[in-house]
Order: C-alpha cells, then structure tokens, then sequence
C-alpha cells in the first residue's frame, strides 16, 4: 500500500503562520512527519527556518491549482492528502478521509473547502486535469479529471461533518 503524504499549497503568507504550526502538529500525530510537502511561492523563504521539518516544493507564485500542479508532479507513487494553508487541518476529516477508498474532495457552499484526497492510481490523471485548469477552483480540476478521464470522486460538504 503506497504511503499517504500530505500536500499543503500556500499561495500567501498573511496571517497563516500560526495556522500551519498547529496543523503541523495535528499532521505529524496523524500522519507522521516524513511525509509533509509545501509549495510555497518564492517571497516566502523564511518557511524554510519556519518549518525545518517540511519539504519545500517551489511554487512560483501562481494561483492554487498551479501550486497542486506542482506539488502533485514531485508526489507521484503516493496517495496524496491536499490542504490549503488557509485552512486547519482536522482530525476529524483526515479520518473521514482516509476512510473512503476513493478520491475525496471537501466542500463548503459547493466551492472546495480546502482538503482533498487524491490515489495514487489518479494522480497523474489529476496532474493532466490542473494543466487546463490554471487559475480555477480545485473542484474545477476534479470535475475536468472526471470529464476527461472517468475518475470517480466523492464530495463530501463540510456541513454534513457537523451533524
């Protein structure tokens, strides 16, 4: 079974400092701490003293579904757990979503609430799908990789979690 790493795409660094250390620490006991990616743009070179135990994906600067594009091309052979940095992990979603045996994505009002799972036998179709979704929502790419390819995914909303 191909190991899970954790993907998280940073697209500014406003505010989200605090925010990634505590899903560091949440990712690290869920997870473990080998398996942790960033892609992150170029004027945020001080992560690198920030976050020693994460590896650096150059991101360039582009929108978010650019920095997946990146991030997902150097993480092939792995089942791939994708957040935003924007958002705080929870335990909660990464059990529900390393429950499913498919691909995830979350959702909020219909637009990606900012974590997604992605297998390792899709992810070079992903990969395919993001190159025509430059500048869209995650949930675009998933939709395209559907469209394209047939591969299946499950949206689940984040306010079914709550119930």
């Amino acid at each position: 079974m191909p190991k899970l790493k954790l993907l998280i795409l940073v697209n500014q660094g406003e505010g989200i400092i605090e925010r990634l250390k505590r899903t560091l620490k949440t990712a690290i006991k869920l997870i473990g701490m080998d398996v942790i990616f960033m892609v992150i743009p170029p004027n945020l070179k001080n992560f690198f003293d920030l976050f020693p135990e994460v590896c650096f994906i150059n991101g360039e600067g582009k929108d978010l579904v650019f920095s997946l594009y990146k991030g997902l091309r150097k993480l092939r052979g792995s089942d791939v757990l994708i957040l935003d940095a924007s958002k705080e992990l929870k335990r909660e979603e990464v059990v529900l979503a390393l429950k499913e045996r498919e691909n995830v994505l979350f959702l909020n009002g219909g637009r990606w609430s900012g974590l997604a799972k992605v297998l390792l036998r899709d992810v070079d179709y992903l990969i395919r799908a993001s190159e025509e979704c430059f500048g869209k929502d995650l949930r675009q790419v998933f939709k395209k990789a559907k469209e394209l390819y047939g591969i299946p995914f499950k949206e689940i909303d984040d306010k079914a979690l709550l119930l």
